[in-house]
């Protein structure tokens, strides 16, 4: 078809507004004028046998808008630009709904994509009527990957009946992949506690395995579960379990069958690993120790296992490093690892440094994810540290906060989670009402968390320092700035009781309430909590004046003395 128009190719407007009959003269009349034109005539039979069918036509109305929206979205200028293109796609897709099978599927897939792009996680509704349209209405090996893709992402969202009911469907009819599996068992292990319906499964899928190193993958897995029930009832099976895997890897089959078998029973040892099974795991090494392979690829890969265990064994491998290694992110898990950096930082980096110095082998392996995590966390460890004081200090206010927040955490949020707070800072931040208090602002920044100072200038202005930038020297700092200058607090009362320099008067209503109850039944309350409130107010003034006083009283008493001898 190429980029030709359906409607131009028969004289109508491009709008796709054409009644049936419309389209029915234009056939008929362009034939005529193409009459002869072999070429023409084709490309007029093709257009017209589309749009005088209206189930083709709706399609084609829907391709020709669905791709002048893309166009659009390929050439977006700005975030602002490309939230609204995917605006209007979605809007689309959404118009397109209704055939209940594959197209459909296809539509729910990106919209899907398209609220995670403009920062919306609620996408659980669109993956329940995915569910709607497969479940029962098309048959899993002609569409595995959508039962796969469903299944992954009520698992990513945290819907574990969802994730269960879509993997269950794969497993009835097919061995699953090893992924799929391991998701499967952990969710009826862990969320549901049914370890025996999980080895049942387990148990089938080695029965329907042709292929010896799936077996060992299987063997491995239901030996995990087994050994995690610490059921003395299961110890034969554990036995059974354990002989039928060293016959899986054993030395007697094919070379290239050994190294795939044995391959596998490495993935399960890191599994068990993973999932803190550490009997699970001895065992299984004790197997691949008994075969006495030489194979440098096996002993390099299990030289990589070792240093995994020793990360594992010593609890080195903070849960914010293993968030951070996932190929998928929501929001919630977003959250948490920007949590744990502002508020277990040390962990984070004690974890990281561990890991690199501990287990090289592992860190090569996943080399593009490490590289992501000593990116945000060690180049910018000092700012982190900092940021977990700087965002309780009360003298800065929300929109330097937000602001130094979208830079510091640029990889971790997704920046369509924060566009309007984020825009709103901004024009606040530049306001030229508020052109004293940000610079009043960004010189304490400089001063108390220079950091973090440095992070908010590399990105607002070009790395300036705050003399280049305000052309600040000693003389023109504010009374506050020399007081951060000096590394003193800014407090609001400089003459109140130590503790008390930045309490107001009366803490709120409630207390004024109950000052006024208590006076009522005992009426010397009032003056007693004035008397104690002004007292705590100007502290340092009133023992000023009562230690004059009191010299003022012994000089006037020694005078008196003096005066009487005479």
């Amino acid at each position: 078809m190429g980029n030709e128009n359906f409607y131009e190719i028969l004289g109508l407007n491009s709008s796709g507004a054409a009644t049936q009959d419309e389209i029915k003269r234009a056939y008929v009349k362009k034939r005529k004028e193409y009459q002869g034109n072999e070429e023409k005539t084709s490309l007029l039979n093709e257009a017209y046998s589309v749009l005088a069918d209206e189930e083709k036509r709706r399609n084609y109305d829907y391709d020709i808008e669905k791709s002048i929206v893309m166009e659009e979205l390929d050439n977006v200028k700005n975030f602002e630009e490309r939230k609204e293109a995917l605006c209007k796609l979605k809007k689309v897709c959404e118009k397109h709904l209704g055939h209940d099978d594959e197209r459909d599927l296809s539509e729910y897939q990106t919209l899907i994509e398209i609220e995670r792009s403009i920062g919306n996680d609620d996408v659980v509704p669109y993956l329940d009527k995915m569910w709607q349209i497969l479940d029962g209405k098309m048959e899993v090996p002609e569409h595995y990957e959508w039962y796969e893709y469903v299944g992954n992402n009520y698992y990513l969202y945290d819907d574990v009946d969802g994730a269960i009911k879509a993997y269950f469907q794969i497993y009835k009819v097919a061995v699953p992949k090893y992924e799929i599996t391991e998701k499967l068992i952990s969710l009826l292990c862990n969320e549901k506690k049914k370890p025996k319906t999980a080895i049942k499964i387990l148990k089938d899928c080695i029965d329907r395995s042709d292929i010896q190193n799936h077996k060992c993958f299987y063997l491995c897995k239901a030996y995990e579960v087994v050994v995690n029930l610490q059921d003395k009832t299961f110890d034969k099976v554990k036995q059974v379990l354990k002989s039928k895997i060293s016959v899986v890897v054993s030395a007697d089959q094919p070379d290239e069958l050994t190294l795939r078998a044995l391959c596998d029973l490495f993935i399960w040892m890191a599994y068990a690993l993973e999932n803190k099974s550490i009997a699970a795991y001895h065992d299984l090494e004790q197997i691949y120790l008994s075969k006495g392979t030489d194979n440098p690829d096996l002993k390099n890969l299990y030289s990589m296992i070792k240093q995994f265990e020793v990360v594992i064994a010593n609890n080195k491998r903070h849960e914010c490093i293993e968030l951070m290694q996932e190929d998928s992110l929501t929001d919630k898990m977003r959250q948490k690892i920007e949590d744990y950096l502002i508020n277990d930082a040390d962990s984070v980096m004690d974890s990281l440094n561990y890991i690199k110095e501990n287990a090289p082998l592992l860190v090569e392996q996943e080399k593009e994810a490490y590289d992501f995590i000593d990116s945000v966390v060690t180049q910018q460890y000092k700012a982190l540290k900092e940021y977990s004081q700087f965002i309780k200090d009360s003298h800065f206010g929300g929109a330097i906060k937000t602001i130094l927040r979208r830079y510091l955490f640029k990889d971790v949020i997704r920046y369509a989670t924060i566009e309007d707070d984020f825009n709103k800072a901004i024009n606040q931040f530049y306001d030229d009402n508020n052109l004293n208090q940000t610079r009043e602002e960004i010189r304490m920044l400089d001063r108390l968390y220079p950091n973090c100072y440095k992070l908010l200038a590399e990105y607002l202005f070009d790395g300036q320092s705050v003399v280049e930038l305000l052309g600040d020297d000693e003389l023109g700092q504010t009374d506050s700035s020399r007081s951060v200058a000096n590394n003193k607090a800014i407090v609001d009362y400089p003459h109140a009781r130590k503790g008390y320099e930045n309490r107001p008067f009366y803490s709120g209503f409630l207390e004024m309430i109950i000052i006024l109850v208590a006076t009522v039944i005992f009426p010397p309350t009032l003056p007693i909590v004035l008397v104690i409130k002004t007292f705590n107010r100007y502290t340092k003034i009133i023992i000023k004046v009562a230690i004059g006083i009191i010299v003022a009283v012994a000089l006037l008493l020694i005078i008196s003395s003096i005066s009487s001898l005479f």
